[in-house]
Formats: C-alpha cells, sequence, structure tokens
C-alpha cells in the first residue's frame, strides 16, 4: 500500500457517513452504549520486509495501534462499529512509513417497530494489489464497500412473513479500479414456518452494476431467484439454497448459472463441533467481502484479523462463478481451543480476461492456557493458490506463534515469532520471511 493517499474517492466520506449516522443517533439512551477500545504499541524485527526472492532487505518497525468496539443493542438502535488503525514506522528506512485501517460496522434503525428499518454497512479493509505477487508493503491497498438503504417488513399470511430491502452500494479501491463501481440492489423475500425449527423462504433478488471506468469491464445487471429451506435443531443446522442467476451486459452478452449453497453444523458436544459449507454460484469480491442483514433483521458481528491487517481476495469488480467448499472441526475446552480444517475454492470469470484461479489448502488454530495470566496461541495454514489463466502457481506456509501475558485487567504484553514462506512457478515470486514481535497493551 502506497504512503500517500492521492485518491481518497467517495470511500473516506461514506465511511465518515456511517460514523455519523451512528453519532446521531446516539441520542438513544446512553445506557445501551458500550464502548471497548485498546492502546498497544508494538515492535518488530522483519528480516525480509519487502519479500524480495534474491535481496532481502531487515527493518525494525514500530507500530502504535488503536483498536476500537462500539455497540448498541437498543430498541430503536442496534449497532456494531469496530476499527483498527496501525501507523507503521520503518526504523532503518527499508520502507515508507504506513497507516493501515479497517473499520467494520453495521448499523440498524427502527424507524416504525416491525414495519420499517433503516440500515448503514461499512467496511473498510486491506487487500493486495495482486494476488500473484507477495504480500509486501508495496502490494497492499485499502479498499472501501458501503451500502445503506430500508428495510420493509410486512406480514402475507398468520405464518408467512415478507420483507422487502433496497441498497445502495458503493465499492472503492486506492489502486485498483476495476473495483470502483455504483450498485443499486433490491430483494424480496418471504419466509413461512413449515414445521418445529423449520422454515422455507423464496428470495427474488436484482441488482444493477454500473463500473467507473467502462474500458475495464461492462456494466451489467444481474438477477437471482432462489428457495431456502433452513432447520435448527438443539445439536443440528441445516441450510439449503437452490434456485437460478442471470448475468446480462450491456455489451449484449449474457450468462445463467444455477444458485446452489448448502451449509451443516453439528454439535457433537458442549465442547466440539463440525461445520461444512459448499456452494456453487455467481458472486463477485464486493459480495463476498460485505454480509446482509438477515431476515429477522439482526446483525452480523463484524471480524477483523488480528495482528498484521492483509486480506487475500482479487480486488475487481468482475462476476465470477464460485465454487467452493470448506470444512472446520472445533473444540473449546477449560484450557485448549482447537479449529481445523481443509478449504477448496474456484472462482471462473464471465470475462475471458478475468483472474481465473483456484485456490486450496488446510488452516489451523490452537489456543493453550497455560496458567490464569499466560496463554499460547498458535496459527497455520498451507495453500496452494493457481492462475488457471498463465499457470502460475503459488505455494504458501504459514505459522505464527505467540504468548500472552495478563498483568491486571488493562495491561497485558504478547510476544511471538511468524514464518512466511512462498514458492512460486513465477520467476522473482519465491521469498521467506521471519518476523519477531513484541507489543503492550492497554485494553479498556
Amino acid at each position: 500500500m502506497s504512503t500517500a493517499r492521492n485518491k481518497p474517492g467517495p470511500a473516506a466520506r461514506q465511511a465518515a457517513l456511517a460514523l455519523g449516522v451512528a453519532a446521531a443517533l446516539a441520542a438513544a439512551p446512553a445506557q445501551a452504549w458500550r464502548l471497548d477500545y485498546f492502546l498497544e504499541l508494538a515492535l518488530e524485527h522483519n528480516d525480509n520486509v519487502l519479500l524480495s526472492e534474491t535481496d532481502p532487505i531487515s527493518d525494525t518497525i514500530a507500530t502504535p495501534a488503536l483498536g476500537f468496539d462500539l455497540r448498541n443493542d437498543g430498541s430503536a438502535v442496534q449497532a456494531r462499529l469496530a476499527g483498527v488503525v496501525e501507523h507503521r514506522n520503518y526504523l532503518e528506512n527499508a520502507y515508507g512509513s504506513e497507516l493501515l485501517a479497517e473499520f467494520d460496522g453495521m448499523l440498524n434503525w427502527v424507524a416504525i417497530p416491525g414495519r420499517l428499518h433503516f440500515v448503514v454497512q461499512d467496511r473498510l479493509t486491506v487487500q493486495p494489489v495482486s494476488l500473484a505477487a507477495p504480500d509486501a508493503p508495496s502490494n497492499r491497498q485499502q479498499i472501501n464497500i458501503f451500502a445503506a438503504g430500508p428495510t420493509v417488513f410486512f406480514r402475507m399470511g398468520p405464518t408467512v412473513n415478507g420483507q422487502a430491502e433496497l441498497r445502495y452500494i458503493d465499492t472503492w479501491a486506492e489502486d485498483s479500479a476495476g473495483f470502483d463501481s455504483q450498485r443499486m440492489s433490491l430483494a424480496l423475500r418471504g419466509a413461512k414456518q413449515i414445521g418445529p425449527g423449520s422454515t422455507l423462504s423464496a428470495n427474488l433478488q436484482a441488482q444493477r452494476v454500473d463500473i467507473e471506468d467502462a474500458g475495464l469491464a461492462p456494466d451489467y445487471d444481474r438477477y437471482d431467484a432462489f428457495l431456502r429451506w433452513r432447520r435448527n435443531l438443539r445439536s443440528f443446522d441445516l441450510e439449503f439454497d437452490a434456485g437460478y442467476s442471470w448475468l446480462d451486459f450491456d455489451d449484449g452478452g449474457s450468462r445463467s448459472s444455477p444458485l446452489l449453497r448448502a451449509m451443516a453444523a453439528w454439535r457433537a458436544s458442549e465442547r466440539t463441533s463440525l461445520a461444512a459449507t459448499a456452494m456453487r454460484r455467481f458472486s463477485d469480491t464486493a459480495e463476498s467481502l460485505i454480509e446482509p442483514v438477515s431476515l429477522d433483521g439482526t446483525i452480523p458481528a463484524p471480524t477483523l484479523p488480528p495482528g498484521a491487517i492483509s486480506g487475500d481476495a482479487a480486488i475487481n469488480a468482475l462476476p465470477y462463478r464460485e465454487t467452493s467448499f470448506e470444512l472446520t472441526w472445533a473444540y473449546e475446552g477449560a484450557r485448549a481451543t482447537v479449529a481445523a480444517g481443509p478449504f477448496h475454492r474456484r472462482l471462473d470469470y464471465v470475462a475471458d480476461d478475468g483472474p481465473d484461479q483456484t485456490g486450496r489448502g488446510v488452516q489451523l488454530g490452537f489456543g493453550w492456557r497455560l496458567s490464569s495470566n499466560h496463554r499460547l496461541e498458535i496459527e497455520s495454514r498451507i495453500e496452494r493458490l493457481r492462475f488457471l489463466e498463465t499457470g502460475i502457481e503459488n505455494d504458501t506456509r504459514y505459522l505464527a506463534a505467540f504468548l500472552h501475558r495478563s498483568y491486571t485487567p488493562h495491561w497485558s504484553s504478547r510476544m511471538g515469532y511468524t514464518r512466511y514462506e512462498r514458492d512460486s512457478s513465477e520467476t522473482g515470486l519465491s521469498a521467506d520471511q521471519n518476523i519477531w514481535y513484541v507489543a503492550v497493551t492497554y485494553t479498556r
């Protein structure tokens, strides 16, 4: 990510709008709002800052950071606004200083209880400029997705609930001009309780996508029609979507494809669970990065990655056909927590020159409470990413181990080590990296 922000675009204004709406609605009862935040000062030594294959440059990086989590669970306003800002200072000048930020928020204002809600969403994150290149500072960019609009709830019968949604969506990227777009989305949904714990819903969706740079991709309309069956039991949840999608492009082209999605979650015991998700559908990067409001109007909690802020999405506005599968086994004990599983994802872009790709691998997370104030955390990920058009194949391996220590309810520290390895079939794109890390954190 470049250190200069020469292309602020609409994203900053829309992020500010999301926060401004939250502030305006803060006139709701003060006790309904809760703010948690942290201040952190971290120091790391990186032996290959630019992830060079032949000329590694080491540096020591000082990073002050501020994070916050603001929420409201009131009857008129429900909100979850979370974010983190880092200022990375390269003390030996291997790279210019970086200001990295991530914000994930949703606000739901109940204008008329049970009838009309107004929703504002914003997602600001850091993503790569090119997935084929290593995750060096020069390969990072800020992106923003903003959505806002009303949701109308109505009843179509004693057991049938309806919902209509209108959304304006704006997508923006710091460097990838092909991601910039404006969208209007309309959805109509109806859900019927068909038995204890079972719901059947019908969904119709239409979206207009206007891409700012007409030379990069044509504007298009997208239509989706699908049925969703959901069943929730004491130890088992099932969800299945089946339908069809259509894409109509302004240049005269069109595509269609079945829409299939299945999710199963099994709680084998109080401590052990198994979850699987499989899908085949049209999608795009913006859709994959921002969550919709669920049928009952509840708000999904945002997720923020710990430590280094960097994503793994292909930043463009092109639609693709996604075929994916993910399996996760999780255990949460009194001292130990484990989450592990394989994943597979294939993206076939509708455009002939799209970056078609296949990624597969396995990830593992492990935590162990050594004592009342010490905790060990280990994360590992192995992935093979292949770009089908160019034949470039990248194998990446990541391992991180951190020791957390709490001194008081507010003060803590962590120290750790990360190892990153990348083997590429393309000359010059392989690299190894070691990072030693220590941080002191104040949490309130």
